[in-house]
C-alpha cells in the first residue's frame, strides 16, 4: 500500500510542480527584493535563501539538477533562512 498522497501525486504531470515552483521561486524574488528595499535584511536573506530552494526543486523537476540529498540541501537553505529570522528577532 502506497502513502497517503502518494496516486495523486503520480496523476498530475511534471509540468504542474514545475509550475508550482516557478510562481514561488517568482514570489519569493520579488519578496526577497521588496524586504531589502524596506532594509529588512534578516527578511531579504530568508525569502533568497526560499527562493535558491525554489530554484534547486524546479531544477531537480527539470532533470539538470540531479544531485543526492538534493531535497535535504533545499530544505537545508530554507533551515538557515529561518535561523536568520529567529537571530534578527533575539535583538
Amino acid at each position: 500500500m502506497a502513502g497517503f498522497g502518494l496516486e495523486i501525486y503520480n496523476l498530475l504531470p511534471n509540468e504542474a510542480y514545475m509550475l508550482v515552483h516557478l510562481i514561488a521561486l517568482v514570489v519569493g524574488v520579488l519578496l526577497a527584493m521588496k524586504a531589502g528595499e524596506m532594509k529588512k535584511g534578516a527578511w531579504s536573506m530568508l525569502f533568497w535563501f526560499y527562493a535558491i530552494s525554489e530554484l534547486g526543486h524546479l531544477l531537480s523537476h527539470l532533470g539538470i539538477l540531479v544531485l543526492p540529498f538534493s531535497h535535504l540541501v533545499q530544505e537545508v537553505l530554507l533551515l538557515i533562512g529561518f535561523i536568520l529570522i529567529w537571530q534578527d528577532m533575539k535583538k
